[in-house]
């Protein structure tokens, strides 16, 4: 089954999150799988877990534990009911592990197109800052991570900044992002940034519209090549001209480009912008 999954842990930001995803499943048409874990940290359990290994906690534990969980999910529905008539296919499992290890199980699934964090998650390790584990979460996903602010609104998405990097893989990525964008009816705005412009550059960019141009339709997509010394800042200015609702990176593990959209760089977008960011990982050579 097709679906967007969310990690969460109940928390106060978890009712935003989930939103975010009903809205973005009922665009794209799969369903949203909410991920709750019973950590195994809080019971002092320390060995490996994985599907074929569950840990077993005391039944009145869990049963407690799954009962607290199914409460506050049924409470989100309703809330979401009573807000939007029409929802997609939504539900919940609830496991038991290592919280990071189970996410990233169910990150392989070919299945999911989408995983939704808020920018501290139950993905997190005992919820600390996405930041420190970010990398890792995106490194074990087969699908795109969006990391959803916690203070920021998530609404539909009207305009979609690419920060493109002449990667093998922006193609491919740009062709994905134009099938949601398409669905949701917004327009994408393809960037690439360079301290200094050169004929090099006009020409490589005005080469990828045309390429683009052979296999999807352009007429929603802005092509721009803008000069700045800060990457990080040259996007988030750019988002604030243009009223962006999401920003899109490949985060590449290739040394060549570690220092322009490597995991260092990924942190600081999220850290720097109040907006959704959505990151494709550089699939792994076979």
């Amino acid at each position: 089954m097709k679906r967007i999954i969310i990690p969460t842990d109940f928390s106060f930001k978890t009712p935003k999150i989930i939103e975010a995803g009903v809205r973005l499943a009922k665009k794209m048409n799969v369903a949203v799988e909410v991920i709750h874990v019973i950590d195994s940290f809080e019971y002092g359990i320390n060995f490996v877990i994985s599907e074929s290994t569950p840990i077993i906690l005391p039944p009145n534990v869990l049963n407690d534990q799954v009962g607290k969980a199914q409460e506050k999910f049924q409470k989100i529905i309703a809330d979401l009911k009573n807000e939007k008539a029409d929802l997609p296919e939504i539900f919940m499992s609830v496991k038991t592990g290592f919280v990071f290890d189970v996410i990233a199980e169910q990150l392989r699934d070919p299945e999911v197109v989408l995983v939704m964090l808020s920018d501290k998650s139950q993905a997190d390790y005992n919820y600390r800052d996405v930041s420190v584990n970010l990398s890792e979460i995106i490194n074990k996903s087969n699908s795109p991570v969006c990391v959803v602010p916690n203070l920021a609104p998530f609404r539909d998405p009207q305009n979609i900044i690419y920060a493109f990097n002449y990667h093998d893989q922006d193609i491919e990525n740009i062709l994905d992002l134009q099938k949601i964008a398409k669905l949701i009816g917004a327009k994408i705005h393809i960037i690439h940034i360079v301290a200094e412009k050169s004929i090099k550059d006009v020409l490589a960019m005005q080469g990828l519209e045309l390429e683009l141009q052979s296999k999807m339709d352009t007429q929603s997509t802005v092509f721009k090549i803008i000069e700045s010394k800060d990457i990080v800042k040259a996007i988030d200015d750019y988002a604030h001209i243009i009223e962006a609702d999401m920003i899109t990176i490949l985060r590449s593990h290739r040394t060549l480009f570690q220092g322009i959209f490597g995991s260092n760089k990924t942190r600081e977008i999220i850290y720097k912008t109040n907006l959704p960011v959505l990151v494709y990982q550089e699939h792994k050579a076979q």
